[in-house]
């Protein structure tokens, strides 16, 4: 079944009538936010599929295939692009902006995500705990996770990248007149990434860690990446190829790490699980996201795949609401008894119940918004 799901995403970007293009566009249309969107709800469906083995069924014989071939090869680079366009539309705003912006990245993208993170996990909780019972444990689950402590690494690691990103920019006097002040923030981010990154190596499993990179990876190619594509474009070979040869030879070095520790005594503590394996697999990461973002940027749709701009838009309401059916299915008993349509209707549900609960919070909003107005 997360086969035929996976082709039916496949299908989705076929029947937008895609067309190749030699060239990139070097106006930026090509890293729209629509299309970083779309982008972002292909690796969702990826995520989806991969959670619902974990958490819901067993991989079936007929889904070996993709597993073996898509899945494990992608390891934790379905997340990647995620922080990597993160990181591409801050800078962009902070460059058009400027430091109005700058002071919003605290009061409104940290501030503001942290506190609909708190609503979702109560909700979350909420429904457990009248699923499963045991309201005891639920709160304190609740409260485990808001001092960043849950399972909801992504979230918890979106926070952390704001909060430095803050502070990286104020410290060195950010302006956008000043590009190079944005360059030495970025460094100065990137750096302050490895660190935080290495303090939380013993304490957190790796998928929490691995892929933080590619968030100051999006700020740069935000600053440089035009003149990296105008270079790109003046070669011999096309942006497609470039893109495939980037996607390949990251996934390849990925895999073959163990052979990079033989010959470089500073990456020995890769092949133990060191923590310098993290920051590894965190570069390549970064050229993972760079190389799909040349492979889409190869590609133009007559209609551009709305389902999966609308999985990239609500990224937040499936990320945190999807393991509920999940789990329901499994602790039921369903998805032993019947795992094949445990698969598509978790799917489903997972979607069904991010939808249902983001109008939920929108309504809430609105009524919140109106009543203190």
């Amino acid at each position: 079944m997360e086969t035929l799901i996976f082709l039916v995403c496949l299908a989705a970007f076929v029947l937008g009538k895609p067309r190749l293009r030699y060239s990139l566009p070097l106006d930026g249309s090509h890293v729209a936010h629509e299309r970083t969107l779309m982008i972002n709800g292909f690796f969702m469906v990826l995520m989806l599929l991969r959670h619902i083995s974990i958490f819901c069924c067993p991989i079936q014989p007929e889904d070996e295939w993709y597993y073996a071939h898509i899945d494990a090869p992608l390891v934790q680079c379905i997340v990647c692009t995620y922080f990597f366009y993160s990181g591409y539309g801050i800078m962009l705003s902070l460059q058009k902006k400027g430091r109005l912006y700058l002071r919003q990245l605290l009061t409104r993208r940290f501030a503001g995500l942290y506190v609909r993170f708190g609503f979702a996990a109560a909700a979350v909780c909420m429904m457990e705990a009248l699923i499963w019972g045991n309201f005891l444990e639920r709160g304190l689950k609740f409260l485990y996770t808001m001092v960043g402590c849950g399972s909801w690494w992504f979230i918890v690691m979106s926070l952390v990248l704001y909060l430095l990103t803050w502070l990286s920019f104020s410290v060195v006097g950010f302006s956008p007149e000043r590009p190079r002040r944005s360059l030495v923030a970025i460094l100065i981010l990137s750096i302050l990434v490895a660190v935080v990154v290495s303090l939380m190596f013993p304490y957190k499993p790796t998928w929490w860690l691995d892929t933080e990179w590619c968030f100051p990876a999006g700020m740069l190619y935000a600053l440089y990446g035009h003149r990296l594509e105008f270079l790109l474009n003046k070669s011999r070979l096309p942006a497609l190829v470039w893109g495939l040869l980037l996607v390949s030879a990251s996934l390849w070095a990925l895999h073959h790490f163990r052979l990079f520790a033989k010959f470089f005594g500073w990456l020995s503590g890769i092949a133990l699980g060191g923590w310098a394996g993290i920051h590894y697999t965190s570069a390549l990461a970064c050229f993972f996201a760079l190389g799909v973002t040349w492979i889409f940027a190869s590609v133009t749709w007559s209609r551009v795949p709305r389902p999966l701009v609308w999985l990239g838009q609500n990224a937040f309401y499936l990320f945190l609401f999807q393991y509920v059916p999940m789990k329901l299915f499994r602790d039921f008993g369903i998805s032993a008894s019947h795992p094949r349509l445990s698969i598509l209707l978790a799917f489903i549900l997972a979607i069904g119940l991010a939808a249902l609960m983001k109008w939920v919070f929108l309504y809430a909003e609105h009524r919140c918004t109106k009543t203190m107005q």
